[in-house]
């Protein structure tokens, strides 16, 4: 266990512990300590299949899904895949933040009602990230005045109301982002 806290600063125990944070977020570092305490032959195998490089991040090309429904955004995320656009789908927006930290996607497109953050508070900060470039389009079934007139402020490029068209979405991503490649 020694060699291991010693150890936790290298490369591979960080990519080790990113990965299952990502997988496990709501565990605290001490299940993490148990699961990551790994043999000396274990981390050596690990070494040999990682570098001491960061995680890639996905291409830019990549579209941003947020929804609440895993089954909305994987409904999303095959629509816009199969139009030849590669998807990251996230249903919280926290998870939306944190796969976003290192790279800026081509375009996101997030749901207003999420469970952890409002969807126009976390296009706001995907906003203020990204810079004005980035296309974010909002979908929610909440279309009243408040939330209309909101878009706006929060930097949304577009809205769409649920349920959302999907020719129109494939159609409107081309116009802000170009045909897929």
């Amino acid at each position: 266990m020694l060699d291991f806290m010693m150890a936790r600063e290298s490369s591979t125990c960080a990519i080790v512990y990113r990965v299952l944070h990502q997988a496990f977020p709501h565990c605290r570092l001490g299940n993490f300590t148990l699961i990551l305490a790994l043999t000396r032959a274990a981390l050596s195998y690990l070494e040999a299949f990682v570098t001491d490089t960061a995680i890639p991040a996905p291409p830019s090309s990549a579209i941003l899904i947020v929804d609440d429904n895993p089954n909305v955004t994987q409904a999303l995320s095959t629509l816009v895949r199969n139009a030849g656009y590669e998807t990251i789908g996230c249903t919280l927006g926290k998870d939306a933040l944190d796969r976003t930290a290192d790279f800026t996607p081509a375009a996101a497109v997030i749901d207003v009602h999420l469970p952890d953050i409002n969807g126009l508070v976390l296009a706001q900060k995907l906003r203020e990230r990204f810079g004005p470039a980035t296309p974010i389009i909002v979908v929610s079934g909440d279309t009243s005045m408040e939330t209309l007139k909101s878009l706006p402020h929060v930097g949304a490029t577009y809205f769409f109301s649920k349920p959302v068209n999907s020719g129109m979405l494939l159609e409107r991503l081309k116009q802000l982002i170009g045909a897929s490649a």
